[in-house]
């Protein structure tokens, strides 16, 4: 890759990190209203599998995540930065 290439897949990479830290950052406010409900809600009214889905999701976008942070790295080190 040239540079310039080097330097748009930065770019890119690091909006997409962007992207997924506000999506985990959702998933977990989710996640954590449920929780906090959870102590005075009947376990019938709780969404269980909602909340295994948004947990579920959020480990998803968490692995990704770290997946994009290495492939920074990687491009940061190869661009000398």
């Amino acid at each position: 890759m040239s540079m310039l290439e080097l330097r748009g897949a930065l770019v890119t990479k690091k909006q997409k990190k962007m992207d997924l830290s506000i999506r985990a950052g959702a998933l977990m406010k989710t996640i954590q209203h449920v929780l906090a409900t959870s102590s005075i809600t009947p376990l019938a009214e709780i969404d269980v599998p909602g909340m295994a889905a948004s947990a579920s999701e959020l480990l998803r976008v968490y692995q990704e995540h770290s997946q994009v942070c290495d492939d920074i790295r990687k491009i940061e080190k190869e661009l000398g930065e």
